[in-house]
């Protein structure tokens, strides 16, 4: 079990550690401009921003659909609702990821490797940027969470389908990753759901926070080399 603790007088703000680094390295330490990148902090902030809006989108949708339950008005329109918006939530927690090796690339001279990658986390093994492993193991059990599902509802028709329990006028939502099985019978993907389990919409707000946290303490996971 891992422990993040922040505190406002002691850090200064609430940002992961990342942030405090970001702001104050010299540009002389960067690369970000032969890379055509925007500025890490910029990168940093951009997703920060989006990161909060989608959040908090989903997480407001979420508590209008318990009180549409709890009224009796709209529930299941609300709940539809709240899968849309959840799905924009899942697909920017998935570029997360790459907005992290964004910024581990913005510390790497394009001379380490002059050729074109499409993805970042390709071009920095290509370029043998030290510890990369190191770091892909640090984020795989965060990585796989979100990843496999955006990667079956963006490439092979996944979609996401409502799941609730109810009763004593209380009600439990959740949701699963819409599949074909290896019979062909539509169901919850079995690549996504192994182990037969629905996804919790506060089990998802809970572990992406932890998650931005966790993994934004990048500088000390890996070690930059800054010279």
């Amino acid at each position: 079990m891992h422990t993040i603790k922040i505190v406002k007088k002691i850090d200064g703000n609430f940002n992961p550690k990342v942030y405090s680094l970001l702001k104050i390295i010299p540009e002389k330490f960067l690369y970000f401009h032969e890379h055509c990148l925007r500025h890490p902090l910029g990168i940093y902030n951009k997703f920060i921003n989006e990161f909060n809006e989608k959040s908090l989108s989903s997480i407001k949708q979420f508590n209008k659909t318990l009180k549409s339950f709890k009224q009796g008005e709209d529930f299941e329109k609300n709940l539809d609702l709240l899968l849309a918006i959840h799905q924009d939530f899942l697909f920017q927690m998935n570029e997360f990821f790459d907005n992290c090796y964004s910024i581990i690339k913005c510390f790497v001279p394009k001379n380490k490797y002059n050729k074109f990658e499409r993805f970042d986390h390709q071009w920095l093994k290509k370029a043998e940027f030290p510890n990369l492993k190191k770091f892909d193991q640090e984020i795989k059990p965060f990585k796989k969470r979100f990843s496999i599902s955006v990667n079956k509802i963006k490439h092979e028709q996944g979609r996401l389908r409502k799941v609730y329990i109810k009763g004593n006028n209380q009600i439990h939502l959740g949701y699963f990753i819409e599949g074909v099985d290896y019979n062909r019978v539509v169901c919850p993907h079995p690549e996504v759901h192994r182990d037969d389990p629905a996804f919790s919409f506060v089990y998802d707000y809970r572990f992406s926070l932890f998650a931005v946290y966790y993994i934004m303490q990048i500088n000390d996971t890996i070690n930059f080399r800054l010279s």
